[in-house]
């Protein structure tokens, strides 16, 4: 696999990868994101800039998730002083703009 292009594809083939060792009975979601963050980051058999693609994706793929389901920490927004789940913008900003 070359590693100056890495497709969406090759991340969600990852992705399903790590997920078959994941115990959905015994976990919480936020658990599964950190089971994958440290299968990542453990390794050893990716390149530094497929790892950082991967790590990436996974951030959003939780943001996506914690914003649909309001879960996982709350934050305040610099801007609107609103009360968020997102960590990269505002909910409340984006749906004003």
């Amino acid at each position: 696999m070359e590693t100056s292009s890495i497709s969406s594809l090759d991340i969600n083939e990852y992705f399903d990868k790590v997920y078959a060792f994941i115990d959905y009975e015994s976990t919480v979601l936020q658990q599964h994101f950190e089971f994958v963050r440290n299968w990542i980051l453990n390794d050893k058999s990716i390149s530094e800039m497929k790892r950082t693609h991967l790590l990436n994706a996974l951030d959003n793929r939780e943001e996506k998730w914690n914003v649909s389901q309001q879960e996982g920490v709350e934050y305040i927004c610099k801007n609107c002083q609103g009360t968020i789940h997102a960590i990269q913008y505002c909910e409340f900003c984006i749906r004003d703009f």
